[in-house]
């Protein structure tokens, strides 16, 4: 019983090992979409595509002091 659950684990990792570093996995994956992700923040960042008109940030000073993390 121990020999045919070696055998089926070992099994399974070999075909999890396979589709997780096959051509279609998710290793591969990442490393085709680099320079299409790269090249798509560069368009944007130089047309300007994706920025809204923000309006100016409106800080304030806090009404109370930091916490010290200390307790009360």
């Amino acid at each position: 019983m121990i020999v045919e659950y070696i055998l089926l684990i070992g099994l399974f990792v070999f075909v999890a090992m396979g589709a997780f570093n096959g051509d279609k996995g998710p290793v591969q994956v990442f490393k085709d979409s680099a320079p299409r992700l790269g090249a798509r923040v560069e368009q944007q960042l130089a047309t300007g595509q994706a920025f809204t008109n923000t309006p100016p940030n409106n800080w304030q000073v806090p009404s109370a002091p930091a916490p010290t993390g200390l307790p009360q």
